[in-house]
């Protein structure tokens, strides 16, 4: 009898336990479903209202996928990674990626998960490593080893240390991004010095280049690094090309947190303030808040022989600025008013020479420039654009459309992308010139900064608008590429009255030229010490700091991404000779693999420049249309019989001149 008690006993608590567990069972997997929730909802607010598109810090945001970013790298698990996401996201992956909750939290973060594992395998962590703790463990291209050899038949490179290069790269825009990502790749220790802080809001717009994976092409680059697996807010362009579309500010922030995220030291609010050298080489100075002087100036230039390295000062009053950065590789990218290519003592001014595509007749000017319009206009009531007018086939009309009614006016280039609703226009030079003084007898000084509000301007205010632009022009060429014309000026200035974005003017009249620095860089040198080896640095240039890029919208930063291999291939020429020590004691060393790669980025800045001043040329010039790439640009003439355009025959632009293209186009035209 006790022992049938006891059996029945044992019997119950069992079933006790059993029930007990299985209410914990589902009291835990009620937990992990609402964890599984709320991480999925985190996780989809985080891709679907993505901040880093629009006003959230790329380096906070890295900061916060630090340990998702470090579990794909380390143990290259989706799963894993995604438990990395949070808490919540931990206990809902808890049983792994077959739980139900956790596959579907999987499939929810997928695009974050896809862009860091892309940028993963585009940086090459194995690689990289390997790389900053084995000098010369790089593999060099064909053209490298060829430069690699020649250095080490007259060159002792024994016994030099293995230590990873040190990238100082001044300019946290796209220029100076990609390059500090490209020499992170390469194995180098790069720091970011940027004077604002990475709160990006310029909202220019850039046309990417297209190309396929392994091209050196900007898309194919932003996509190698996981760009579009985020899918940014591009446009794809509305005639059917692979280009697409994209603000700067949305490229600037993702750059900036593939460069945080993978490694790059970012310093922000920091301003570039000179060189100096101390006894381990040569130094980068910066300073919170901007410089307190002119900066740390290089040599006077008379001091120094034509050829010769630019000999810095010694970090003697270093510590006034605050930030010290040493480097062997400096890169520019600071833009047009580069204080990095004042510290070279390189000159910065408008070019006025050009050449034939291939580069068999030159031609100089005694100055050439085109003078644009931009008008941004405010959003209707749903939040729209003006509706443009288009064709039967429902596409808009091309730029040149206007300039078939309004002699005078170039082209007339579209960015109705919401909320951004501009109008380019592009002038010959007799009607751009006229127009111009009208302009600046308003306004002197350049481009109002409108801030008007929903109440609208003061009648003053209206007034000198009127004076100053060239509405009865603007109403006739609004009419032909919009499908509601304006009624009368006020409607249209009306119609330009918003408030301002980003500080933007809402109409702004300027002349635009095209300048470059006299050199792609220098080779920089350090005292030497009393009985130790003078000390060489390599300096560059790049993106505006290099040359100015055009209103053709995205000249700049696909040239950038062009010049992306120069970089890569001198830190493995350097990885090639030892490292970057080769440089120290041979000037041989650092003049060659300089002049190599200063070649090879001067030659790309010059094919955009001459890009550029032979499209001004026979447009501005000439009255003529230009389009097409570096190595196609082909010249129309307007027929305004059937308005259609004329393409001119290539012998017709050998001669560089408008007289004669349009003569040698009249005669070709007579004997078809």
């Amino acid at each position: 009898m006790a022992r049938a008690v006891s059996a029945v006993a044992i019997s119950a608590l069992a079933v006790v336990a059993a029930i007990a567990a299985a209410l914990l069972q589902q009291r835990a997997a009620a937990t992990a479903a609402t964890a599984c929730r709320a991480a999925e909802s985190a996780v989809a607010a985080t891709i679907l209202g993505w901040p880093l598109f629009e006003s959230g810090s790329p380096l906070a945001i890295a900061e916060s996928l630090a340990p998702v970013w470090h579990v794909l790298v380390t143990e290259n698990d989706p799963t894993k990674a995604v438990a990395a996401f949070g808490d919540d996201a931990a206990r809902c992956c808890a049983g792994g990626a077959d739980v139900p909750g956790c596959n579907s939290l999987v499939h929810a973060a997928f695009p974050l998960i896809a862009f860091m594992d892309r940028l993963r395998a585009a940086i090459d962590v194995p690689r990289r490593d390997a790389l900053r703790g084995e000098a010369g463990a790089a593999s060099a291209s064909s053209l490298d080893a060829a430069i690699v050899d020649r250095l080490r038949a007259t060159t002792k490179t024994d016994g030099l240390g293995s230590r990873a290069a040190r990238v100082a790269v001044v300019g946290g825009g796209p220029s100076g991004l990609t390059a500090a990502l490209v020499a992170h790749r390469e194995g180098a220790n790069v720091t970011l010095i940027e004077k604002r802080d990475f709160h990006y809001s310029r909202p220019v717009w850039f046309d990417l280049e297209p190309g396929d994976d392994g091209e050196p092409t900007t898309q194919a680059q932003l996509r190698a690094w996981g760009f579009f697996e985020l899918r940014p807010p591009v446009v794809p362009d509305d005639a059917g090309s692979p280009v697409v579309t994209v603000q700067c500010f949305v490229l600037e922030r993702f750059l900036a947190l593939a460069a945080a995220l993978a490694g790059v030291t970012m310093r922000a609010g920091e301003e570039f303030c000179g060189v100096c050298a101390d006894d381990d080489g040569l130094v980068a100075l910066a300073a919170h808040g901007g410089c307190t002087d002119g900066g740390d100036a290089p040599e006077a230039p008379a001091a120094r022989r034509a050829g010769e390295p630019l000999l810095a000062r010694s970090c003697t009053d270093a510590d006034r600025h605050g930030v010290t950065v040493p480097f062997d590789i400096l890169v520019g990218a600071d833009g047009p008013r580069s204080r990095v290519r004042d510290a070279l003592d390189l000159t910065y001014a408008p070019r006025a020479r050009f050449s034939a595509a291939d580069g068999s007749l030159w031609r100089t000017e005694a100055a050439l420039s085109q003078v644009t319009l931009i008008l941004a206009f405010e959003l209707d009531a749903g939040g729209r654009c003006p509706a443009l007018r288009r064709d039967a086939a429902g596409v808009p009309l091309p730029p040149h459309e206007p300039s078939f009614d309004e002699p005078g006016v170039s082209t007339v280039f579209k960015r109705f992308f919401e909320p951004y609703c501009e109008l380019q226009l592009l002038f010959e030079e007799t009607l751009g010139a006229e127009l111009l003084a009208a302009y600046e007898t308003e306004y002197p000084g350049g481009a109002p900064r409108w801030s008007w509000g929903p109440g609208g301007a003061p009648a003053a205010a209206l007034e000198r608008d009127r004076r100053a632009l060239p509405l009865p022009l603007l109403r006739r060429v609004t009419a032909t590429i919009l499908a509601s014309p304006f009624a009368s000026d006020d409607a249209l200035l009306g119609a330009l009255r918003r408030p301002v974005p980003h500080g933007r003017a809402d109409a702004s009249l300027f002349r635009m030229a095209i300048s470059a620095a006299s050199a792609g860089g220098r080779v920089l040198s350090a005292p030497a010490p009393y009985g130790r080896l003078s000390t060489y640095a390599i300096a560059l240039l790049r993106g505006d700091a290099l040359a100015s890029a055009h209103y053709r919208l995205g000249l700049g930063v696909n040239e950038a991404f062009k010049a992306l291999p120069a970089l890569a291939d001198l830190l493995r020429v350097l990885g090639g000779m030892g490292g970057p020590d080769a440089l120290r004691g041979s000037l041989m060393v650092a003049k060659t693999v300089f002049g190599a790669t200063e070649a090879a980025v001067k030659a790309g800045a010059d094919r955009m420049v001459n890009r550029q001043l032979f499209a001004i040329y026979f447009e501005a010039v000439c009255g003529f249309l230009v389009f097409g790439g570096d190595d196609a640009q082909q010249v129309y003439r307007r027929r305004h019989r059937d308005r259609q355009l004329e393409l001119l025959p290539s012998d017709a632009l050998d001669g560089l001149n408008c007289t004669a293209a349009s003569t040698a186009a009249s005669r070709a035209q007579r004997t078809r």
